[in-house]
């Protein structure tokens, strides 16, 4: 009767650990589906805001070809050769003179041309006169 006993509280000790067993692996269960599922939700955001970057993309790719299928079909219309090849190529149909407009230099163009130099501090006049000028002193 003794050995029955001891049997009992065993198995009686295993009755109420299993159940509390159960339900912490149940519960280990769900808090892994809670995490899967909010890295899951932030994984979604991102792609979702890549998905919208690209349509925005995909908009501003399609306005830039659209306005070069546009420049292509300028170039290929005969006006638009003509008017470059008098431009930049300075010919002339037969008839027709070519005039040329030079720019006259006034005392204006001249200074900023020199404050523009004077701006940049990588022209080799800039570091000349500076040489110069250490060299008198």
């Amino acid at each position: 009767m003794i050995s029955k006993g001891k049997k009992n509280k065993k198995s009686s000790r295993w009755e109420i650990i299993s159940p509390i067993f159960l339900v912490l692996l149940i519960i280990l269960g769900i808090a892994f589906l809670v995490v899967s599922n909010l890295r899951i939700s932030q994984r979604r955001q991102e792609l979702i805001s890549q998905i919208a970057k690209l349509e925005e993309e995909i908009k501003a790719q399609e306005k830039q070809n659209a306005e070069l299928q546009a420049g292509v079909s300028q170039v290929l219309d005969q006006n638009y050769l003509e008017q470059e090849a008098r431009e930049k190529l300075g010919l002339k149909k037969p008839g027709e003179e070519v005039v040329l407009v030079q720019q006259v230099e006034t005392e204006e163009t001249k200074t900023e041309q020199k404050k523009e130099e004077t701006k940049n501090p990588w022209n080799p006049k800039n570091w000349w006169d500076w040489i110069k000028n250490k060299l008198r002193d």
